[in-house]
């Protein structure tokens, strides 16, 4: 099966069929710039439909020459009994020589061996041969993506979401899935805070018997988010504060008697009182953190005066 190039009209290519798109999101100013100073390089591939041309490899070098007013362009040319198979090899391989693959373009590349009918077992082969590290898992994981909201897959496009926590939020309604990613997006969480937002807000959910959408709608949660004299680090803090609190009220209350029975203490430098996870059980721990005899002579002093206060008392009755 043979190709040729030759040059193509811009309006001859249709730009509505995504059929064999890899990329995800915009990067047409920086491609813009290389081919306004050094010409196009890399000459997109086409499959020939009739009079029109469908774009099997170049969306971003095609729009960017859209961008500089380009009229006519010259293409690799694919005949139009090309087997889809084929075009998808190409769309993928031309991506993944450029860069590597965020999770989304990762399952849109699956995706594409699956519109060609090939197993799954060749699916991995074939991707692996292309430079993709994948596995049977992350592929069954990856199929999920094309189905997710757009604000979570602009997530994982971006790393601004972790895989494990999209899967989690895409399982939910649509309505929490999108809010959710939403919230996520706006604080910039780690994976370890987003699991935790996540859990809290499931929990909220569960035990008040309301929706998901409907917790980030009430309260203080509305107002924080739209304020614009809050930084992100000040919001995550007063969000998360909040979340937890209406999570484990009880766990929250023994915490801030907690807080308030060690201020009555006054442990001196060096001394930390630590409590029972969570306040379950009654076994409180001492730290004592000392360099030479004298400091821990004095951190026994300390702890002498600790154990006659009235604070130690009311502290242990929490």
């Amino acid at each position: 099966m043979t190709s040729d190039y030759r040059s193509v009209r811009l309006d001859q290519i249709d730009t509505d069929d995504d059929t064999y798109r890899i990329d995800y999101g915009p990067a047409t100013d920086k491609i813009k710039g290389s081919i306004q100073t050094v010409g196009l390089i890399n000459a997109p591939v086409l499959l020939i439909r009739q009079n029109r041309f469908v774009i099997v490899c170049g969306f971003r070098r095609i729009a960017a020459c859209r961008a500089l007013g380009w009229t006519v362009l010259d293409a690799r040319c694919l005949p139009a009994d090309t087997p889809a198979l084929r075009c998808a090899l190409f769309a993928i391989a031309d991506n993944a020589g450029q860069r590597t693959f965020n999770m989304v373009e990762m399952a849109r590349a699956a995706a594409l061996l699956v519109q060609a009918g090939i197993a799954e077992c060749q699916q991995i082969q074939l991707l692996q041969s292309l430079g993709l590290a994948l596995n049977t898992d992350l592929l069954a994981k990856l199929k999920q993506i094309p189905e997710m909201a757009a604000p979570l897959r602009q997530g994982l496009a971006d790393g601004a979401i972790a895989l494990p926590i999209a899967l989690k939020l895409h399982a939910l309604i649509e309505d929490a899935e999108i809010k959710l990613s939403v919230l996520f997006l706006e604080l910039g969480l780690s994976l370890n805070r987003q699991r935790e937002l996540l859990e809290w807000v499931e929990g909220i959910s569960h035990r008040e018997n309301i929706p998901i959408p409907q917790i980030l709608e009430e309260g203080p949660l509305p107002q924080w988010r739209d304020d614009p004299e809050l930084d992100r680090n000040l919001k995550t803090q007063l969000i998360r504060r909040y979340l937890k609190t209406r999570r484990y009220p009880e766990i929250t209350a023994h915490e801030q008697r907690y807080a308030r029975c060690v201020k009555d203490l006054k442990p001196g430098e060096g001394l930390q009182l630590i409590p029972p996870v969570h306040f379950e059980g009654r076994t409180y721990a001492l730290r004592l953190d000392f360099k030479t005899p004298h400091e821990l002579r004095a951190l026994c002093g300390e702890t002498q005066r600790i154990a006659n206060s009235p604070a130690l008392l009311t502290l242990l009755d929490l």
